[in-house]
């Protein structure tokens, strides 16, 4: 099958219309359970004594399950294929997240914590992974972005269910502990959906004709082919210690360092700022969320449309570095809270659009790639979190904390513009695209679809 002939825009699709929704549902609830402590802060710190360094290093010690399992878990990936390692995984985490209710000191909660980054560990890495088995590598930015959108859906959906969960307290149970009950439960009932609607490889879709699975073949082994040539590298080694694969675990350092500081300490900021109604700050947590999940959608399909990476992900991050900063500058209220969603839309906008580029490069290793470039650059999640919390402990200001995590996106943007990462072409357009090229994915499935 020539790859050359243009199937693309129905195989193409295609494939995004059955394997995108899933995946992003998947995502939301991935996002909601490891997310949800933040809405659970202050009441369950109240509850049980807690103060902002110990429920900083709580948040923080989550990657630190995440990062140690990420290579295991996309080992068991490849060993078992995507159908039962899917299924596994989301099941796995259900247990662990509805296990949450049964938190009730530091040592308590610190390992539930772990147990659940310990659970989630592959699932990021592997769909990118397993988008990147489906999908030609100019049809991803889109289609990344869409799986991603899940985050910030998993926050405006999560914000005001919880704000209403955190106000239950039937049977005793404090609205915290009803929280982590309640969002934990879907997960076991998706785990088997998972397994009924995957599937391990194109060539196994039987809702595909032969002639399509034969092009997605096709499509996929020049393209990695193209990046096996480019890359120079004969050892897993050698990719593994190459300056890309670090500058692209750095970038996604900053990018997630900012994600992490709002996904975390906004509730928690917004208590402490005078708002005491959990349902409150459950809907004020939706306005910034709204700016990443548009960040993601129009900065991924724009980047797409015209082929260009390097400056819609270096823009967007700075937008979202400059737009936070002006935040501490602001008194509370509206303009504030406008000059948070500013600042989502530039974080979607790069957080949305980063893995296009890793994807391009390192298809043709296999998951491992992606699991060193988001474990290394995770350890934001380890990291950041919890110096916030050292930080208000000390100092009860959140200035500080607000300053440094916009310097991270600053970074991260200024990194991208300057060390070009994207600027060697393998299989992604370098011109204007094709009819090909231009052939919409994501548009096809409404963006409500991934909260379900």
């Amino acid at each position: 099958m020539n790859p050359d002939i243009d199937h693309s825009p129905e195989v193409c699709a295609r494939v995004a219309r059955r394997i995108l929704p899933a995946l992003a549902l998947l995502y939301v609830f991935s996002s909601l359970d490891r997310a949800n402590v933040g809405f659970a802060a202050p009441q369950m710190n109240a509850d049980l004594g807690f103060d902002p360094a110990v429920y900083g290093f709580g948040v923080g010690i989550f990657f630190v399950g995440y990062l140690a399992l990420q290579l295991p878990s996309v080992w068991l990936l490849k060993r078992i294929g995507a159908r039962l390692w899917i299924t596994g995984t989301v099941v796995l985490w259900g247990i662990i997240a509805t296990l949450g209710v049964a938190i009730h000191d530091q040592g308590s909660f610190y390992l539930n914590r772990l147990l659940l980054g310990m659970a989630e560990a592959g699932f990021a890495p592997g769909m990118t992974y397993y988008i990147s088995r489906w999908l030609p590598s100019a049809y991803r930015g889109r289609a990344m972005g869409f799986t991603m959108l899940s985050v910030p859906v998993s926050m405006m959906i999560g914000g005001p269910l919880s704000g209403a969960l955190l106000s239950f307290h039937p049977l005793g149970l404090a609205g915290w502990r009803w929280m982590f009950l309640v969002e934990g439960l879907p997960p076991l009932l998706l785990g088997l959906f998972a397994f009924a609607w995957f599937q391990d490889e194109p060539d196994k879709a039987t809702w595909l004709t032969q002639n399509q699975r034969q092009w997605i073949a096709a499509v996929l082994a020049k393209e990695d082919a193209d990046a096996r040539q480019g890359a120079r590298s004969g050892s897993q080694l050698n990719w593994m210690l190459s300056r890309r694969v670090w500058t692209y675990a750095l970038i996604w350092f900053t990018f997630t360092g900012g994600s992490y500081g709002l996904m975390y300490w906004l509730p928690e900021t917004l208590h402490r700022s005078g708002i005491h109604s959990a349902q409150l700050i459950g809907l004020l947590t939706v306005a910034p969320w709204a700016g990443v999940a548009a960040g993601m959608i129009l900065n991924g399909r724009h980047s797409d449309l015209t082929g260009e990476r390097i400056w819609h992900l270096a823009g967007a991050a700075l937008l979202g570095a400059v737009a936070l900063l002006a935040t501490i500058m602001t008194p509370i209220g509206w303009p504030a809270l406008l000059l948070l969603s500013l600042s989502g839309l530039g974080m979607g906008g790069a957080l949305g659009l980063f893995w296009s580029l890793p994807s391009r490069d390192f298809s043709h290793q296999g998951p491992n790639a992606f699991a060193v470039i988001n474990m290394l650059g995770n350890t934001s999640g380890a990291v950041l979190p919890a110096l916030i919390g050292l930080i208000l402990a000390r100092t009860g200001h959140i200035f500080l904390p607000v300053v440094l995590t916009s310097g991270l996106l600053a970074l991260g943007g200024v990194m991208i513009a300057v060390a070009k990462v994207g600027g060697r072409p393998s299989a992604e357009p370098s011109r204007r695209p094709t009819s090909i090229q231009r052939a919409s994915v994501a548009p096809e499935i409404e963006p409500a679809q991934p909260g379900g």
